[in-house]
Parts: C-alpha cells; sequence; structure tokens
C-alpha cells in the first residue's frame, strides 16, 4: 500500500484512505519540471526521487487544486502541494562589525504555507482563466468562419439571381429585391393582381 512521499506525512493508504477518512491519493505527475515541484515540496534529501507508484496524499492540496469530477477527486494538471508541509527555512545574514566571516542564522518564516498556498491559487486561478480564454476563442474563431461562409453563400445566390434576370429567366416582378443596411435582407416580391 502507497504511503505519502511528503516527509512529515504518515498517511497509508490502507489506513486512512477516501472510504474511512476522505483523503485521495495522487501520483507524481509525468512533466518532469511538475514533478520537479512535488518532489521538492516533499522535504526530503535532494537524492530522493519517488518510485513509480510514488503517491501524495488529498491533504496537501488546495480545493483549488481539484477538478469538479462526480465520483472521484482529480487534480488539475498543474497542481502543486503546498498545504502542511515542512517548516521552512530562510537563511539571514547578520550584519556584524568584525572583518571575521558573517554567520548565517536560519530565521523561521511565519506561515510558509499561507505564502505558497496564495500564490498556488493564483497560478491555478490564471491558468483556469488561459484555458477560459482559448476556448472563447475557439467560439470566436468558429462563429467567424460561419460569418464569411454565409457572405459567400449571399453573394453566390445574389450572382445567381442576376444572371437569372439578365436572361429573363425571372421577370421584374418575381426578382427578389436586395436591401443593403447593416445587415443584407432578402424579400420576395410578389406581383400584384
Amino acid at each position: 500500500m502507497p504511503s505519502c512521499g511528503v516527509l512529515i506525512c504518515k498517511n497509508r493508504s490502507n489506513v486512512s484512505n477516501y472510504q474511512t477518512c476522505g483523503v485521495t491519493y495522487h501520483q507524481f505527475p509525468k512533466d518532469p519540471i511538475l514533478k520537479e515541484k512535488w518532489i521538492h515540496a516533499c522535504g526530503r534529501k535532494e537524492t530522493w526521487f519517488p518510485t513509480k507508484n510514488g503517491v501524495i496524499c488529498s491533504l496537501h492540496f488546495t480545493e483549488e487544486c481539484f477538478q469538479l469530477c462526480p465520483k472521484k477527486r482529480k487534480l488539475f494538471p498543474y497542481a502543486v502541494p503546498t498545504l502542511k508541509l515542512r517548516v521552512v527555512y530562510d537563511t539571514v545574514q547578520l550584519p556584524t562589525s568584525t572583518e571575521k566571516e558573517k554567520p548565517r542564522v536560519k530565521k523561521k518564516i511565519s506561515n510558509p504555507n499561507k505564502m505558497a498556498t496564495t500564490l498556488e491559487r493564483y497560478k491555478i486561478q490564471i491558468e483556469k482563466y488561459k484555458q477560459l480564454v482559448k476556448a472563447k476563442d475557439m467560439k470566436i474563431k468558429r462563429l467567424q468562419q460561419m460569418v464569411r461562409r454565409c457572405r459567400r453563400k449571399i453573394e453566390s445566390m445574389n450572382n445567381v439571381l442576376t444572371a437569372l434576370k439578365n436572361e429573363n429567366v425571372i421577370g421584374e416582378d418575381h426578382f427578389w429585391l436586395m436591401e443593403s443596411d447593416s445587415i443584407t435582407k432578402v424579400k420576395v416580391i410578389t406581383p400584384k393582381n
């Protein structure tokens, strides 16, 4: 049974699972850049690498990382674990008046999860909006193509009507009158008896 790859997490799929605790397990992504971010989030040594079946539990992802699926919890392809990770330390140099090498002190960041969560949430929102824009662009292209086809069809019909009128196949009283305002309208004029 797989266990969560985050260093401080003790969740195992045979103990903490979706039925008992609502915890799901997600395999490391195949994309090398995203996989590197997941590995870094695990808080393990730099030489550590997940196994083929390595997973991270859902407790380390924000709700914005999950797609709306009716039967299972599925992550967005760009989701990165940011919650309940190891404590992050930042190195800060203290100013000294001596010529000796300056000592480095590790300063604890007050709430690294909150910073990472906010940043990741913005990244996820940006990705969602990019997908929406892409879908809208595709719809605009399809509509523009439909308009071009309709205009070509109208032009073709006008040419046929003009040819029929010139060959006296249809009379003046049956001719279709084309009015052009902002939109081309077609009206049928019937003879008055």
